[in-house]
């Protein structure tokens, strides 16, 4: 949909949004929450956070708007326009770490700073609240995993915690750990938080140092060869005729 200045995103504010989700689940007593998730086997698939607890396994999509969201006939749209998109994310990230875990993992859509129109509303099989209901969502509710499930999820959702910084060289494989206890201590526990302005000119660097490379293994043949044939054109070096 076309965006507002107030919908427009500012430097740092989808990272301010997780960071105050982070602090409301970890603030959650029975909850082990993971932060900012790379998903192995996929090009680039990321969970915001993965929180799992008695009452489930949850992947929690983050936005931050300055429009409000309106209900008509049980959608909620942001202007003229369903959120179809954000939903259809947040149930992808869910499948996904589904897919990774082997237990169930429901959506949840939150938006920190936006104006909804109930706190707490299913939309097309996602949860979308607001910052203040999202402690209530993932602590209410029926017990539905038991402590070893609980431990077991959370070991699963270690191996997929962003370890960039760390050097792992099976990132992206989709290659489980032969112990996940090996990579729990990462995962468990406060947040490490990732400074993303440091990858960002980690990955600049790089790129410059590709593009120069690049250019050097162009130009260097053509070079050559421009100085072999000044070589051979060089007056005075051609052959007397006849002997050949």
């Amino acid at each position: 949909m076309p965006e507002t200045e107030a919908d427009r995103p500012h430097p740092g504010q989808h990272d301010a949004a997780t960071a105050a989700v982070a602090r409301v689940l970890d603030a959650l007593g029975p909850v082990r929450a993971h932060h900012d998730l790379f998903v192995p086997g996929t090009h680039d698939a990321r969970i915001d956070h993965l929180a799992v607890g008695p009452t489930g396994v949850w992947a929690i999509t983050t936005r931050a708007w300055g429009t409000p969201l309106t209900d008509e006939g049980g959608m909620l749209r942001r202007g003229r326009y369903p959120i179809n998109l954000e939903l259809t994310a947040a149930r992808g990230e869910a499948e996904r770490a589904s897919a990774r875990l082997g237990v169930e993992v429901r959506p949840v859509l939150c938006l920190v700073g936006t104006g909804l129109p109930h706190p707490v509303q299913e939309v097309g099989g996602v949860h979308v609240v607001s910052l203040d209901a999202l402690g209530g969502l993932l602590a209410s509710g029926p017990r539905v995993l038991d402590d070893h499930q609980q431990a077991e999820a959370a070991r699963w959702a270690a191996t997929m915690v962003e370890r960039t910084e760390l050097g792992d060289d099976r990132r992206g494989t989709g290659e489980r750990t032969t112990d996940p206890g090996d990579t729990l201590a990462i995962a468990v526990g406060p947040a490490v938080p990732v400074d993303r302005t440091r990858l960002r000119r980690r990955a600049a660097r790089v790129a410059a140092a590709v593009a120069a490379a690049a250019t050097f293994m162009y130009l260097y043949p053509r070079l050559l060869g421009d100085t072999d044939h000044r070589t051979v054109e060089r007056p005075g070096t051609e052959q007397p005729p006849g002997t050949d």
